[in-house]
């Protein structure tokens, strides 16, 4: 008896250690995955040089044939070819909002205005040539005061494959200063979409100016002259989108990236019925049904058509001191899936970090997937981030400035407020 009570009291003991132990390792940090900078010294020293010099202007002044949108068709053809080298003649001026842009004819060393027919033609060149790109010229846009949710859809819309090929349609509205319909876009806001699609330029060729780049002269611009009645309103739209919230942000206030450029988007289109719609969205709540396939099915069901681009947005909210809306929850992510005979390919996500500050990019650029921090001029940082959609797996970035944030950023897929894009292919 006494064996079998010392042997028991060295079981219950030995329990007891192991509970102490595993509770112990429940309470331990997370790691942190650092995703190392790959821009040259030299070029992070010409880009903090370059950073100091904005900040003493006056920064805040304010292989197989994948599926393409029919309205591509009326455009100018994505094709495999070089393009000239843009440069504007009057950047700082323009950019400050003094005077429209001026852009350098190639080889006349001559300037004209963006909307003249000669500097159209030169841009909507460069335009054709976006089938592909060289990832390791891109200079994404850095932020300055809270335009990091603008910068962040920017790098999804426009930089990613897939964002190229289907927002193709309205950079040529901007180059051409007109809306769909036929009607020319007023002077000011014309200025706006001009240096929008100039600073677009800027980033995929890395021309000189993308180090200087501030994209808060353009949310300005838009935010003066864009219509009152899609700044801040919710209403239907003829898209799948139901009762969309249309902001439009000034400089130095937080945003929702996909209201605000579905906002710019609506503008443009001005389309009224679904069918005459160039590009369509699916958007996917997840907040009081996490169940986000079978409601896809559902929409799709019910529409009777597959949209060109479904976006899954999953919250963040904090319910309580450890929850995290249905960001926790939601841990059936795919990389692609179909339905019936419709296959859709994820492309590209903006995720805000752990502490409700600050968003990121993840995109695919070129078949390879980056991720994309607008807090330092890094080019786009290459990172597997798909396999880590439905894990706990949390990342951060080289920071020049370590100082620069008061909690610095991290982002977790099982965390963060994120909008998933998938793409019709």
């Amino acid at each position: 008896m006494r064996h079998r009570t010392t042997k028991n009291r060295r079981t219950i003991k030995n329990k007891y250690d192991k509970i102490k132990k595993h509770k112990k390792s429940r309470f331990r940090k997370r790691k942190v995955h650092i995703l190392k900078s790959t821009t040259p010294k030299n070029i992070r020293y010409v880009s903090n040089m370059i950073s100091d010099e904005i900040d003493n202007k006056a920064r805040g002044l304010f292989k197989y044939s994948s599926y393409s949108p029919t309205i591509n068709k009326e455009l100018v053809s994505l094709k495999s070819t070089m393009r000239e080298r843009v440069m504007g003649c009057n950047n700082d001026r323009a950019f400050e909002l003094h005077e429209p842009l001026q852009i350098e004819l190639p080889g006349e060393n001559k300037c004209v205005p963006y909307y003249d027919e000669r500097a159209k033609k030169l841009l909507l060149h460069n335009l054709s040539a976006n089938k592909h790109i060289d990832v390791s010229k891109i200079i994404t846009p850095k932020q300055y005061l809270s335009n990091c949710w603008f910068n962040a859809m920017f790098v999804t819309f426009f930089i990613s494959d897939k964002g190229r090929k289907f927002f193709h349609y309205f950079r040529q509205l901007m180059i051409l200063g007109k809306l769909k319909n036929g009607k020319k876009i007023p002077g000011k806001l014309a200025d706006a979409f001009a240096l929008l699609n100039f600073a677009i330029e800027s980033s995929l060729t890395g021309s000189k100016y993308a180090y200087d780049l501030d994209t808060n002269s353009i949310i300005q611009q838009i935010y003066d002259f864009m219509p009152k009645n899609l700044k801040n309103s919710t209403t239907e739209t003829t898209s799948d989108v139901d009762n969309v919230s249309y902001e439009i942000y000034n400089i130095n206030e937080a945003g929702n990236p996909f209201d605000y450029y579905l906002s710019i988007i609506e503008y443009l289109d001005e389309s009224k019925h679904i069918d005459e719609k160039p590009i369509d969205f699916l958007l996917i709540e997840t907040l009081t049904n996490p169940d986000w396939k079978n409601n896809v099915r559902e929409k799709i069901k019910k529409n009777n058509y597959y949209p060109h681009i479904i976006l899954i947005v999953i919250p963040d909210f904090l319910n309580n001191k450890n929850s995290y809306g249905t960001s926790n929850i939601i841990k059936d992510k795919q990389e692609e899936f179909s339905i019936n005979d419709s296959k859709y390919v994820l492309d590209s996500c903006v995720i805000r970090d752990n502490h409700q500050q600050h968003f990121c990019a993840l995109i695919t650029c070129e078949g390879k997937q980056y991720a994309y921090d607008g807090e330092s001029y890094h080019r786009l940082v290459q990172f597997e981030w798909k396999q880590h959609i439905n894990s706990s797996y949390t990342w951060s970035f080289d920071y020049e400035d370590e100082n620069y944030f008061e909690l610095k950023p991290e982002w977790s897929f099982l965390k963060g407020y994120q909008i998933l894009m998938y793409y019709l292919t």
